[in-house]
């Protein structure tokens, strides 16, 4: 699906040259077809959000469930999925807030410089496999 957004632009692209060689007699299909393609990209999108906002939503449960992580952290990645598929819906309706994904931007970042400075929490990773002995 994400190639489907990578590619869309380059296709808009073909579509220019086309247009240009048809001349103005073609020119109405052509507009139609434009415009096809960029809703095309702009569903395309919208399902990777989704997507990405379901998965984030399962990772960061499993992270807060198993403790591997603060919780802080954890949660802090719930709120930001939510917003994330809160954004989605809205978008879909025409209210965009594309700055309420800076939250999840925030958390990511953070959570990747977490994960090379500290790790994972040991303790918990020792007292799970006990668990299931």
């Amino acid at each position: 699906m994400q190639t489907l957004t990578d590619i869309s632009p380059l296709s808009l692209l073909t579509l220019n040259e086309e247009f240009v060689r048809a001349g103005t007699q073609e020119a109405s299909s052509f507009q139609t077809l434009g415009t096809l393609l960029l809703a095309e990209r702009y569903w395309a999108f919208q399902m990777v959000s989704i997507t990405f906002g379901l998965g984030a939503l399962m990772f960061y449960y499993m992270l807060y469930q198993s403790k591997l992580i603060p919780r802080f952290i954890s949660i802090w990645g719930l709120l930001g999925a939510a917003v994330v598929l809160a954004n989605t819906m809205l978008d879909t309706f025409g209210l965009s807030l594309g700055s309420l994904g800076v939250l999840m931007l925030l958390n990511e970042l953070f959570l990747g410089v977490w994960l090379i400075v500290k790790g994972l929490n040991s303790s918990a990773i020792v007292s799970g496999s006990a668990n299931k002995i």
